[in-house]
């Protein structure tokens, strides 16, 4: 017991201090920096309402996204454990929680100095951007759903599987908001694609399966929270049609299917997808680099770091480069290991762009609309970029072999997975054929 305690002792200080790091530097901010203040207002005056006892069935009017936020705040006012204006104090905690504990799995999954060193380096720069330290006191959504998003990355960083832990997350992440749940995901199953990828026996069809079977049990948590809500709405307004108007109205004025009521892909064309991509990725490059701003909302030390940030990538790619050389100079004398290694980092990559990309895209009405401070996204993409050559070594953390599991199996798991969905798309069936 004293030699487990002596070799846990280093890497729980550290992930103690990263926490007080990331928690003090937050608390500087605190209530410096203007965000979202609308959905701030929101959540803080939904939450003094229930706690009043003003509400129908958990909502008092906003109907929409999942009141997680507000509920949050509950037991502390109710009880009146902190003054109100130290609410931030909250997500700020779950925020430094969040990031010791992926500090924490870093240090576990690294075996050599230099690794660790870099892994470091990477959560250090991650640490500077302030679209993530001067937000964590935020009491909407967004504070919390980066939160979620390290806590995605840290549990997927475990030798096993740990789906009933995903499903909560997810379940988690979806009662907080919908905006992150695709960053939350691919996140996930990023990390997990590179785990099982390590071991070269098994099948790349193998690695697929068991990556996607971790990622629908996070989409499983996220549906039923989701689905949890629309029963909650039923409730509120007592027809099944006015729920299904509200919920599936802004869903689909979200994802610009409703033309009529959605104002900024009128002229939808061909070139929207690229459109809204290079506005969403120049906002993050350009718009919010320090000393230049688009909206003073963006943040008073701007949104990206990029004297921090550019080093990171540029650091992390050329690792990565070596690690894929390395790797493909020995796999010179097997042409299908060579082809199963661009694969395993090509989709590795396709990952990493999915989690800060895909909202954006599937959502391109509401990230349009959320300027200010929608580019967090693309934080999850940098913290994997410079992640990846961390976990992206084989040979010190060999995978064991995967069982097989067939491809009937696997898509009746992906059927399981999916069913707390059904009655979101019977609700959007139902609203679309109107």
């Amino acid at each position: 017991m004293r030699g487990l305690f002596q070799r846990q002792a280093l890497p729980l200080l550290l992930a103690a201090g990263a926490a007080l790091l990331c928690g003090g530097l937050g608390f500087l901010f605190l209530g410096k920096v203007n965000m979202d203040s609308g959905s701030e207002v929101q959540a803080l005056r939904d939450a003094i309402a229930i706690a009043g006892g003003h509400h129908r069935f958990g909502i008092v009017s906003y109907t929409h996204y999942p009141n997680g936020p507000a509920y949050l705040l509950l037991p502390f006012l109710r009880y009146q454990i902190i003054p109100l204006f130290q609410f931030r104090l909250i997500p700020l905690t779950v925020s430094a929680l969040a990031f010791g504990f992926l500090t924490w799995q870093i240090y576990r999954k690294t075996k050599t100095w230099d690794r660790r060193l870099w892994g470091f380096f990477a959560l250090t720069a991650f640490l500077t951007q302030p679209g993530f330290f001067a937000w964590q006191g935020g009491l909407h959504e967004y504070s919390y759903a980066v939160s979620i998003a390290l806590i995605s990355v840290a549990l997927g960083c475990f030798e096993r599987a740990l789906r009933p832990l995903y499903f909560l997350t997810g379940f988690i992440a979806g009662w907080i908001g919908y905006d992150f749940l695709f960053a939350q995901m691919f996140a996930l199953v990023t990390v997990r694609w590179i785990f099982y990828s390590g071991d070269s026996r098994s099948p790349l069809r193998q690695v697929f399966y068991r990556s996607a079977l971790d990622g629908c049990s996070f989409l499983s948590g996220a549906l039923l929270a989701i689905s949890s809500h629309l029963l909650q709405n039923y409730f509120y307004f007592g027809s099944w049609r006015d729920t299904v108007v509200d919920l599936m109205e802004a869903t689909s004025i979200r994802l610009g299917l409703d033309l009529e009521k959605s104002s900024a892909l009128h002229q939808k064309s061909v070139f929207t997808f690229f459109i809204v991509t290079a506005n969403f990725a120049l906002q993050f490059i350009y718009g919010f680099s320090r000393g230049g701003r688009l909206r003073e909302s963006a943040g008073i030390h701007g949104f990206s770091n990029l004297y921090t940030l550019i080093p990171l990538a540029v650091g992390s790619l050329l690792l990565l480069y070596r690690t894929f050389r390395l790797e493909w100079q020995q796999e010179e004398s097997r042409p299908r290991q060579r082809l199963r290694l661009q694969w395993i980092y090509g989709l590795g990559f396709v990952g990493i762009v999915l989690a800060g990309f895909l909202w954006v895209w599937v959502m391109p009405e509401h990230a349009l609309g959320h300027q200010p401070f929608g580019p967090r996204h693309l934080l999850v993409s940098v913290l994997l970029v410079g992640l990846a050559p961390v976990l992206w070594r084989r040979e010190e953390t060999p995978a064991p072999p995967l069982p097989p599991l067939a491809a009937g199996a696997f898509w009746r798991r992906i059927f399981f997975y999916l069913l707390p969905g059904v009655p979101l798309f019977i609700a959007f069936v139902a609203y679309r054929c109107g």
